[in-house]
Formats: structure tokens, sequence, C-alpha cells
């Protein structure tokens, strides 16, 4: 029984240790793509079945993995064959159908999957942005239609961050409107992932256009203060808000301007007339011969009235000199700043090298916020506002880096490989010291452990019996070193009840039954030593048996 517990204790050592060095030798496991609809799931496994690849399902089917070490060529092949075939698809959907057979209504949606394809790709390399989905709305034109619908779109897209900025949005706009044709800017709808519109197709051209001024402003304000502070203060050691307010309005102002003193003759004419009128005297009749041309007149020589007439014009045209000024206002002035900036105080460590803190003094507060208010043209009749505080902030304990200790190649997973093989390391030799090394001693020892069986406690009763002259037969041999016989040898120490040796100096109850080892010991020195009576006096017992 002893034997067949050694065996099996060992087998199962040996079937554990088995185990772990396979589990040690097998490759671990990398995600190969996630979220993963069952279909797309159900391709790549077909796939990587056909390359020859193990793969493990989990996440209900979704997520999919395989050998790390396997991992970049089963992309590069998947990727070969348009696997997950839920990425966009372009231009390329015409190099694998063929065009023979297909009609004009295949064709036009083919172009239209096309375009949306080529957009998806173009909206995800946008900063911020993970996946994108278009949809396209592109009315056709009927024959003897005058009028048709304006084309439509609607963006969806997935933010890698919380949200993105207002030029990012404006962006996408005028890429979409501007790779379709009959497209406005207007007519594009933006949403994100969580039902956020992000550009609504109805706003206001202009007011997009104000709003993405007033982001630029506020950018371009608060990178000029953080470059004047941050010489003084650190890069991590302040920070600034700023709140500029536009003016929406567009106001076109004309005004005429007339300089009384700047009188300058435009033209300049002068008239003179002169007349010169005589009257004779009438004293006789009027007569025939009176009017003929030619006749004597008597009366002619008679004195009559006269009169002498001059007049003389001058006309003087004067310009007096004026200024016409047309000044037309945009919306998006500025209409009010209003800044905040939190400076940091100073750090410093102290002679037991602990970190400390002070405050900074008022000259150099009112100095810095002097910088800002330079900085972004501080101007008191738009009641700008520019508020400057001098508080802690909060910065979380670094980390401590052990430069020396840095081991380039490995990475979290590998890490942790290693502490895997680590521990199953651990318990391999915790399981060949405790369990395998006893069963091995005890295997090489089996005479020794049959000497202190049955066998034994018969050859130490038989040897007590010799010693003190009990037996069947006085000519009985004895063992050799037995009382009696020589008494300068030591003699056997006498049985027990059960069989065994009595030894005064161990306790037999703490034992229960097992064999005293040094009695044991004794018996096989006396064994090993004589031999040849030892085996006398076993025959002696087989055969009185």
């Amino acid at each position: 029984m002893r034997l067949v517990a050694i065996l099996g204790i060992t087998a199962g050592v040996t079937i554990a240790l088995v185990l772990m060095a396979s589990g040690m030798g097998r490759a671990d496991k990398a995600l190969l793509y996630t979220e993963l609809s069952l279909k797309e799931a159900g391709e790549i496994s077909a796939r990587l079945e056909q390359m020859n690849v193990k793969y493990e399902l989990r996440s209900g089917g979704t997520a999919i993995f395989v050998d790390r070490d396997k991992i970049q060529s089963a992309k590069m092949t998947l990727a070969a064959d348009n696997l997950p075939s839920s990425a966009s698809i372009g231009y390329d959907i015409f190099d694998q159908a063929n065009s023979m057979g297909q009609t004009t209504f295949t064709q036009n949606i083919n172009k239209l999957r096309a375009l949306q394809g080529e957009l998806e790709r173009t909206i995800t390399t946008l900063d911020g942005v993970e996946a994108a989905r278009v949809l396209l709305v592109l009315p056709e034109r009927q024959l003897f239609q005058t009028k048709t619908e304006k084309a439509k779109a609607s963006v969806t897209i997935k933010l890698g961050t919380n949200s993105i900025g207002h030029r990012q949005t404006t962006a996408i706009q005028h890429l979409v409107a501007s790779a379709v044709p009959g497209l406005t800017t207007r007519s594009v709808t933006i949403i994100d992932d969580t039902g956020r519109v992000l550009s609504d197709g109805n706003d206001d051209a202009e007011g997009n256009a104000t709003s993405g001024r007033r982001a630029d402003i506020e950018d371009a304000l608060r990178n000029k203060i953080r470059h004047v502070l941050t010489s003084i203060t650190g890069q991590a050691g302040v920070e600034v808000q700023v709140n500029v307010e536009l003016d929406r309005d567009r106001i076109t102002e004309k005004s005429t301007v007339f300089d009384p003193d700047g009188q300058v003759v435009i033209s300049s004419s002068t008239s003179e007339q002169n007349s010169d009128d005589k009257d004779q005297a009438q004293n006789g009749a009027v007569t025939v011969g009176g009017n003929v041309p030619g006749a004597s007149n008597a009366s002619a020589t008679d004195p009559g009235s006269s009169s002498i007439t001059s007049a003389t014009t001058e006309t003087i045209n004067y310009g007096v000199s004026k200024t016409e000024t047309t000044r037309v206002f945009h919306s998006g002035m500025i209409k009010r700043l209003s800044i905040a900036v939190n400076v940091d105080g100073v750090a410093g460590v102290d002679a037991d090298g602990n970190p400390t803190w002070a405050p900074r003094t008022t000259e150099e507060m009112v100095q810095i916020e002097n910088l800002v208010k330079s900085a972004v043209g501080f101007d008191l009749a738009r009641k700008d506002q520019v508020q400057v505080t001098n508080l802690r902030f909060s910065k979380p304990t670094p980390l401590e880096v052990d430069e020396n200790g840095d081991k380039p190649g490995f990475n979290k997973n590998d890490i942790m490989r290693m502490i895997e093989l680590g521990i199953l390391a651990i318990v391999s030799i915790v399981m060949v010291l405790f369990l395998g090394r006893p069963l091995i001693t005890a295997l090489f020892s089996g005479g020794g452990s049959l000497v202190g069986g049955p066998g034994a406690l018969a050859i130490a009763g038989a040897g007590s019996a010799v010693a003190t002259g009990v037996g069947n037969s006085g000519a009985m041999p004895q063992l050799p070193g037995a009382s009696g016989a020589n008494p300068g040898q030591a003699a056997l120490p006498a049985p027990d009840a059960l069989g065994g040796f009595e030894d005064p100096g161990l306790d037999v109850s703490r034992i229960e039954g097992q064999v005293k080892a040094s009695s044991v010991k004794k018996v096989a020195g006396i064994v090993e030593s004589h031999p040849e009576e030892s085996m006398s006096i076993l025959r002696t017992w087989l055969h009185e048996a």
C-alpha cells in the first residue's frame, strides 16, 4: 500500500508539472478586433481558420483574441481581404465589381457609396474624431423640370474626446460641401455619437462665422497671455480664461464734412454792354416826300434828343471743399473683454528637502496684471475686465521613476507574462521540494523501510528472546553482541507488548505505533555487520513458523 501511494503521488506531481510546463510555453492571447457585429465576427473567424491561426471569441462574440506573436500578420492578411467589412468603401468599389451588365441605377448607387466612403475616410483623419458616418441626399433632376431640390448631407461622428471646437466643425462642413456638387455649408448637419447637435444646417452662415471668429480671438489672446507669463511662472504655473463679447451688428456709416475756409474759385465770367441812342425833333407834318429815301428834308438839321448806356456784369463761381466718408462696421468687432488669470506661487525646497510654497508679493501681482493688460490691448472705454489672482495649484504627487531601471522593449503585457512565469516557477519548485524530494528519498531507501516494518519487529523480538534466554530450544543461535554471550558488547533492548523496542529516551505515546528510529538503526547495524548469523536466525524463525 505504501508503494502504491508513493507511485500515485509521484504520478500526480508529474502530471501537474507537465501541465504547468505546457501553460508556461503557451503563447499569450492579444486583442485582434473588438466591437464587431456577429456577421463580421463570423467572416473574420472563417478567414482565421483558413489561415490556420488559433483564435478565441470573447465578450459574447464581439471580440476576437489571437496569439500575440501572430496579431500583426493576421491584421495585414485580413486588411488585404477588406476585413472587417464595416470599414468605409471608397472609389475602390469600382475595382471589385464588374461594370458589364450593371444598370444606371446600380452605377449611381455605387457612386454615391464611394463618395460617402471617401468623405468618411477623410473625416476620420481629423484630430479628435475616431469614426464618422456620412449620408448624402442628392436629388436627381427630372426632364422638363425647372426647379429641383437642394442637396443635403448629415454627418455623424464619434469623438475621441468630450467635444471638438468650432473650427473642426466648420472644417467638416466646408469639406463635405466642397466635395459634393450643389451642396452648401448651410445644408450640412453634424451630430456626435451622444446625440448632440454640433452644427445645425439651418444656422446662419454669418452667425457661424462670428462664432468662429470669437473662438479664434479667445485662443489668440490666451496664447499671448501664456507666452508673456510663462517666463515668470513656468509652463504649469499659470491658468488663463478669456471671454470675448463680440458685436454682431453690421453698420454702414456715411458722413460729409464741408470746410468753410477752403473756398476755391471754380469759374469767373465778365460781360460789358454799351448803347448810344439819338432822337431827332419832329416839327413838320408827315408827308410822302419826307419818307422817300434820298429826298431832302429841311428839318433834318434840326437837333433832337440823345442817350448813352453802359453796363458791365461779372460772374464768379466758388467751390467749398468737402470730405465724404463711408464706414462699414462688420459683425464680429470686439465689444468687451473679460479675462481671468490664476498665477501659482513660488515653490521651493527647505533645508530638510520638503517642498515649500510662498505667495507672490503685491508688487509682482501688479506687474503681472499690467503685463496682461498690455498684451490683450485693455480698453477702459469698452469696460474691459482683467482679474489676476494668486492661488496655490493642486498638483498630484509625481511618481518616482528610476531612469537607470528602464528596460526598453518591455511593455505591460511582457511584465505580466514574466510575473505569471515567475509564479509558475515558484509553485513548481515548491512541489518538487516538498513532494518530489520525500518521495524520491523513500523510493531509494526502500530496504530500510522494510527493515522498519513487520520484519524488523520480528527480528527485534527474536533478538530480545535470545538475549533473555527464553526460547523453544537452547541450541538456537544468538545474534552477536547479545546479552549473556559477551558482557562487553551491548545487548538488544527488550521488546515491548507490541513487539517493538522500548527505549527510555523516547515517548511511545507520542510516536503512536511507529518503530523507534534508534532501535531500528541498531538492529540494522548488527544485521549489516553479521549477515551470516542474521540469515541463520531468519531460517530458524521461518522453520518454526
